[in-house]
């Protein structure tokens, strides 16, 4: 199976505002375990457009370094489809929650059309054992034996997150990229908070209730360890 890795650099966290500043992207083979395309640019933004300072501080990428080097964004998003055009899957570190509505919204401002394919995010997608903490690509890769020598530019990054990948059954992951998250309520009184905490659940400070994220398939098993009563909510849990 081919899929498509990709990791962005930006000037900012904001998916609607902010611009990217650079895309790496790798066609993957996952039969071969091994990279068969690999696409890597800084991309050129408008002089006057901000990099916040967090975002230089962790990427190093600066201003000198787009002028010089850096290509239009409608280039580098061209390239990009070309390779999610023949993936069967999209892969990411956090790709749900920043790398694809921020690459969504490159190729809306550049009237390119978008590509829908089933994702893949090593964050949350991946059979970690219960031992493994810590879901930060820096320290996933420590605990897999390897180090990425350039982290937090966008292809090392995206190398790193696929050789991570190939650390598991692709059919366990598949399982897990394909089901449902749930959002679940603990029915606990305060003196029995600790039960919750032991499970993983954390404490809503404005809603006020015991919560935490799983998978459909999950469900059953939670609520056959569960000291309490587990609720599903109706809806996805945002703010705290």
């Amino acid at each position: 199976m081919l899929i498509c890795g990709f990791d962005l650099e930006t000037t900012g966290l904001n998916t609607e505002t902010d611009s990217i500043i650079e895309i790496g992207a790798v066609l993957w083979d996952t039969d071969l375990n091994t990279p068969m395309r690999i696409f890597s640019s800084l991309v050129y933004v408008p002089e006057g457009t901000v990099i916040s300072d967090e975002a230089a501080s962790v990427n190093g990428i600066t201003r000198e370094m787009l002028t010089l080097h850096g290509i239009s964004a409608w280039a580098a998003i061209k390239e990009v489809r070309n390779l999610i055009a023949l993936s069967d899957y999209i892969v990411g570190h956090n790709i749900r929650s920043f790398d694809e509505p921020m690459l969504k919204q490159g190729f809306l401002r550049e009237h390119v059309a978008w590509i829908n394919k089933p994702l893949i995010d090593t964050m949350t997608d991946l059979p970690f054992p219960k031992k493994i903490k810590g879901r930060t690509l820096i320290g996933l890769t420590a605990e897999h034996g390897f180090l990425n020598p350039f982290p937090h530019r966008a292809v090392t990054d995206v190398l790193a997150s696929l050789k991570l990948l190939s650390c598991y059954p692709l059919a366990e992951v598949l399982r897990i990229a394909n089901s449902p998250f749930l959002y679940i309520a603990a029915d606990v009184p305060f003196q029995r908070k600790d039960e919750a905490k032991k499970l993983g659940y954390r404490w809503h400070g404005n809603q006020r209730f015991w919560w935490k994220q799983i998978r459909d398939f999950q469900l059953a098993e939670e609520q056959l360890v569960a000291t309490f009563v587990v609720n599903v909510l109706s809806n996805p849990v945002t703010d705290e």
